[in-house]
């Protein structure tokens, strides 16, 4: 993240500049879409509570206490979260099968969590950032279950621009005083373009794409497609030494990708009988 935020400075400036983002949007794409009933903004704020605000505060607050591997191994833990919830919440149940890979899932992210219990230093992890991580990824769980209803009825980018709406009021007050400590004028070329990749990339794409995905297939599919994240992440720290990754790292990575292939595979490999 560009150096001169504070995670939560660096949350307000992504919010606010992503928000305005999509109500620009929403002028040309979207212009005739009807404005939500009251029940769907009930449903929209719950949605901007544990899509956006939760999600952005333990992320950030996560990756500024772990190591990148970490946080991204951590991460591919959602498709699982999102089947267990998905259960509970969809009354969804789970296959023998899944239940495997759920068991694989959980072992996997507890290993990576317990193994940075004894702090961080550089390459390595603490264990309160890798639970920032892993609260970070229930709530996008459960934002992914809570979001498919709501795609029935209302497009994507009305959905999103309403939850960045909704959620940009709170994260801005959180990170106004970091913000006003910004030195604004000694913010260097790189990290203005940073800050926009951040903006225009990881939030406004993402989310956006990430929306219309939803809208198309079941929360559970969406999301494990975030198996991707942990690979394309650690190569490019690992490439660029910004990163480690230890063996007994990546046998808990491998357990989290396993249980996340077990929990999203269509194909049955095999059957628990009593």
């Amino acid at each position: 993240m560009p150096t001169h935020f504070s995670p939560e400075g660096l949350i307000a400036v992504r919010v606010a500049m992503s928000t305005l983002l999509f109500w620009l949007v929403s002028l040309f794409y979207g212009r005739t879409e009807p404005l939500p009933t009251l029940r769907q903004h009930i449903l929209l704020m719950r949605c901007a509570v544990t899509g956006v605000m939760i999600n952005q505060l333990f992320f950030f607050k996560g990756l500024a206490l772990t190591s990148t591997s970490h946080a991204s191994l951590i991460m591919t833990a959602t498709p699982i979260l999102v089947l267990i919830l998905s259960a509970f919440l969809l009354r969804q149940r789970p296959g023998s099968q899944q239940w495997v890979g759920i068991i694989l899932g959980f072992i996997g992210a507890a290993w990576l969590v317990f193994q940075g219990s004894s702090g961080k230093t550089a390459g390595q992890s603490s264990v309160l950032g890798d639970v920032y991580i892993l609260i970070n990824a229930i709530s996008y769980g459960l934002y992914l279950v809570w979001v498919k209803p709501l795609m029935l009825e209302l497009a994507p980018m009305n959905i999103t621009k309403w939850i960045f709406l909704y959620a940009s009021p709170f994260l801005i007050f959180w990170g106004w005083n970091d913000v006003n400590d910004v030195n604004w004028g000694g913010i260097g070329l790189l990290d203005w373009m940073a800050l926009a990749y951040v903006i225009l990339f990881t939030t406004g794409l993402a989310y956006g794409l990430n929306a219309l995905a939803i809208q198309k297939a079941s929360p559970e599919l969406v999301g494990s497609y975030i198996y991707l994240q942990p690979l394309l992440a650690i190569v490019i720290c690992i490439s660029l030494g910004l990163d480690q990754l230890s063996i007994s790292s990546f046998t808990a990575g491998l357990f989290i990708l396993l249980g996340v292939w077990l929990v999203s595979t269509r194909k049955k490999l095999f059957r628990l009988t009593h």
